[in-house]
C-alpha cells in the first residue's frame, strides 16, 4: 500500500518524536516504506527544518526530530485525531 507524502512525513515525525536517533534501516521498518520513496520525505522534511541529521561513529547518517519538527506534530495531533472521530480519511496509524 502505498501513503502518501503526508501520511509517511506524519508516520517519520511520529516514530522520530521517541527522540531515539534512527537511521534508514531502523525508520524503513517502523514506517513501512520503500527505501527510496522514504529517503525522498527523510530530505523534505531535512529542507523544512522538521529533522536533524547526526553522524556516529559507524559513519551512518541518523535522523532525530527537530524541535520546530515536534511543535509542527503537537499541532497536527489534535487535527489527526479529530479526523479519525468523524471519519474525513483514513489514516493508518
Amino acid at each position: 500500500m502505498i501513503k502518501s507524502k503526508l501520511e509517511i512525513c506524519i508516520k517519520i515525525l511520529c516514530v522520530l518524536s521517541s527522540k531515539i536517533p534512527m537511521n534508514i534501516r531502523g525508520l524503513k521498518t517502523k514506517v513501512e516504506a520503500d527505501e527510496e520513496y522514504l529517503k525522498q520525505n527523510l530530505r523534505l522534511l531535512w529542507n523544512r527544518g522538521l529533522i536533524e541529521e547526526e553522524n556516529f561513529e559507524d559513519n551512518q547518517i541518523y535522523y532525530v526530530i527537530s524541535e520546530r519538527g515536534l511543535i509542527v506534530l503537537k499541532v497536527i495531533n489534535p487535527i489527526i485525531k479529530e479526523a479519525h472521530k468523524i471519519k474525513i480519511c483514513e489514516f493508518s496509524y
